[in-house]
């Protein structure tokens, strides 16, 4: 048996169990793909491909940095895959080998850790962390110290946040292994809080501007300004650049954001101090300039950034803002205000065109009128790519002008607007479930409408409309059980 140091990778899929349960030759045939699909991902990072578990994998890495590189590959690809929805776990320690077999405490931490991941997440011990301080790309959330079964040492555990990585909202307490230092620290914590109380009563006009550092995570999308020659045009403009801010910063995720129908409340981090953004664009006789500016809570600037533009073509620069100002928001908040961030345009990838944010807003107004505009400018745009979101929002403007037609043709052609496409992407995915959802609500088929919003909801956790709808449905599927009982 030999002693070595090791980082170790264990996988397990989310609901084998009742796959299992339902159809047994599925989930062999499961079991054979993740085997066919993630070796050879395995191998790319010198990883060593120790035994499977049921339908779990113990892996082994020399490094972390090649651990986790490997788990977010493979979470990549096990997403475009039906059923393989992954937890994994990593720690790193000290093993012991033995016929292809890998032993000690550190081993169990890993395997306690994984079960703690969020579905197509990863889970980490404190010494990956450390590990990886010194790489910046990859960023983590605490979750706390949770009880590990069989595992006497405290652990904290971490959850991958960077790299487009779901984080679970359980939450653990921070505990220390020493019972007596607990009491120690209790008393002086005690102590500590008086001395602190009178002190805020006593001083506060002085010593609050102190607390009040420019630490911000929480953003809401105040006003937006446009002053051009053509008037019939700012309403679409501020349409799109809204919902186009919306979408990336939430796709983000990396920052808290207030929607207008969501309450500060209803945030759980630092709800009392977020950033108003505020953006002017204002169109002179050679250029078009465009500012967006942070303001404080009490109105003052936090942070502004001025950009001057001679292409006075107002779509493509509204299409630029809609990516650019994203990224200068989150990056300004997380910088908090201790350097200057420098933008290169060129280096934002420009997605979706305007028209998409435009027509996004259009949709989720819901209003009939609107609708009717939706499916017309959605064939004027007669995009064809290997992106399938312009497809999606036909079928969902369709299904949304049933409200106003009441025809079943209407649902008809959404459904066909499926049939004719095969969606591969995870985003595309939960976005043809959630259309699926509204089609069978307006069928009146509540329960099939509801096992196709938690699809949805399953595949793309980003999309509050999935979880605003799948509430309205849960409450309809409520009222009739208590109705009927």
């Amino acid at each position: 048996m030999d002693r070595k140091l090791a980082a170790i990778l264990f996988s397990d899929i989310a609901g084998f169990t009742q796959l299992t349960a339902g159809d047994e030759e599925k989930a062999v045939n499961l079991i054979n793909h993740q085997r066919e699909l993630f070796q050879p991902i395995v191998a790319e990072f010198d990883g060593e491909w120790l035994k499977e578990i049921g339908d779990g994998l113990l892996l082994s890495f020399t490094s972390s940095k090649k651990a986790i590189n490997c788990a977010i590959k493979l979470q990549q690809k096990a997403k475009n895959i039906d059923n393989l929805d992954i937890r994994i776990g990593l720690h790193q320690g000290d093993v012991i080998i033995s016929d292809n077999d890998v032993l000690g405490d550190d081993v169990n931490i890993a395997a306690r850790i994984e079960p703690i991941s969020a579905i197509g997440g990863i889970a980490v011990s404190e010494k990956v962390v450390m590990d990886l301080s010194s790489s910046p790309e990859y960023s983590f959330k605490m979750l706390g110290s949770p009880e590990l079964k069989g595992v006497k040492q405290k652990v904290k555990v971490f959850s991958l946040s960077s790299h487009s990585m779901p984080v679970p909202k359980v939450k653990f307490s921070v505990q220390d292994n020493d019972t007596s230092r607990k009491s120690l620290s209790s008393i002086f914590s005690i102590l500590a809080t008086i001395v602190f109380t009178l002190i805020i009563f006593y001083s506060y006009p002085n010593i609050m501007p102190y607390f009040q550092a420019d630490q911000y995570n929480t953003l809401k999308i105040d006003n937006i300004d446009i002053d051009i020659k053509k008037k019939d045009e700012p309403k679409s403009l501020i349409t799109a650049l809204k919902h186009g801010i919306e979408k990336k910063i939430l796709d983000n995720g990396r920052i808290n954001l207030i929607t207008n129908n969501q309450s500060q409340a209803s945030l759980s981090i630092n709800i009392s101090r977020f950033l108003s953004l505020n953006t002017i664009i204002k169109e002179n006789e050679e250029n078009i300039t465009v500012s967006f500016i942070l303001n404080k809570p009490d109105g003052t600037i936090y942070d502004q950034y001025n950009k001057e533009y001679t292409n006075t073509n107002l779509n493509v620069i509204t299409n630029t803002l809609i990516n650019l100002i994203p990224v200068w928001a989150i990056s300004t908040i997380l910088s908090n205000g201790e350097k200057e961030v420098s933008l290169n345009e060129e280096d934002i990838r420009l997605h979706y065109p305007m028209e998409y944010y435009e027509l996004l807003g259009i949709l989720n107004s819901q209003e009939k009128n609107n609708i009717q505009d939706a499916i017309i400018k959605l064939e004027e745009l007669n995009i064809t790519n290997e992106d399938k979101w312009i497809d999606l929002m036909m079928a969902e403007a369709y299904t949304l002008g049933f409200i106003d037609n009441r025809s079943e043709s209407f649902l008809a052609e959404a459904e066909y607007i499926l049939k004719q496409n095969q969606f591969l992407d995870s985003n595309d995915k939960g976005y043809e479930s959630y259309v699926r959802s509204l089609i069978s609500y307006y069928r009146d088929d509540i329960d099939q409408a509801l096992v196709n919003i938690k699809q949805a909801i399953k595949t793309d956790q980003s999309e509050k409309r999935y979880r605003t709808f799948h509430h309205k449905i849960r409450s309809i599927k409520l009222n009739r059980m208590t109705t009927n009982g």
